[in-house]
């Protein structure tokens, strides 16, 4: 039986075994020298694939800050005793207090002056600064200042929280006095008001009569 289909396809097997030797004689070498796989039609190679993975530390920096003005800076209280010998009372316009801080405490303001009073340097005459806290009588020396809050959460001191009055707080100048505060932070803005009050004696020798207040303003980290 196997004598008789070697026979009768004698054609096809050695044609088939020759195929086979062509085979293994070249492609047998270049795939195992070169180590590639053999792609069928139609199929397409898969690669692996790697991953890699690496941080980013990202920083940045927020300074503290703290701004403050006041306008006007300058107060002119005119004439405290005209020229017809009559004392007056007299106050300046509305002082705007313009703070900001980043500071979660907060803030304050003290207030000191150069000369406990208003000074005129020719005659020696002092218009003294009340002592404490006082209401002014015209026609009597006296010299201070008082404030209100105009934002939420400020406080006004003590001694100058007597706004829409004649009542003062002193102005000295050895000891500073708290103005202003807030216990929190808020951007530049209009937190308060404050006005310079000042009346004379009619007798009070002529001439111009001064002072320099300073206003400090603190933001306690």
């Amino acid at each position: 039986m196997i004598e008789e289909f070697i026979l009768k396809h004698r054609k096809k097997i050695i044609t088939f075994l020759a195929w086979g030797l062509i085979l293994v004689l070249v492609a047998g070498p270049l795939t195992f020298f070169n180590w590639k796989p053999i792609k069928l039609f139609g199929q397409k190679e898969v690669m692996a694939q790697t991953n890699s993975t690496t941080t980013l530390s990202v920083s940045a920096e927020i300074q503290a800050w703290l701004d403050f003005s006041v306008n006007p800076d300058n107060v002119d209280l005119g004439a405290l005793v005209l020229s017809t010998g009559e004392s007056v009372l007299s106050s300046s316009t509305d002082i705007q207090l313009n703070i900001g801080t980043n500071n979660p405490s907060g803030w304050y303001v003290d207030i000191r002056g150069a000369n406990a009073g208003l000074y005129n340097a020719t005659t020696s005459y002092l218009i003294a600064t009340v002592n404490g806290t006082s209401t002014l009588v015209t026609g009597v020396d006296g010299y201070g200042a008082n404030a209100t809050g105009t934002l939420s959460g400020v406080t006004v001191g003590s001694y100058y929280n007597f706004w829409g009055t004649q009542t003062v707080g002193e102005i000295a100048s050895s000891t500073l006095r708290r103005l202003i505060e807030k216990d929190s932070s808020n951007s530049t803005q209009q937190v308060g008001l404050m006005k310079v009050w000042a009346t004379a004696t009619s007798t009070a020798p002529v001439g111009i009569y001064q002072d320099t207040a300073t206003l400090t303003a603190v933001a306690p980290y």
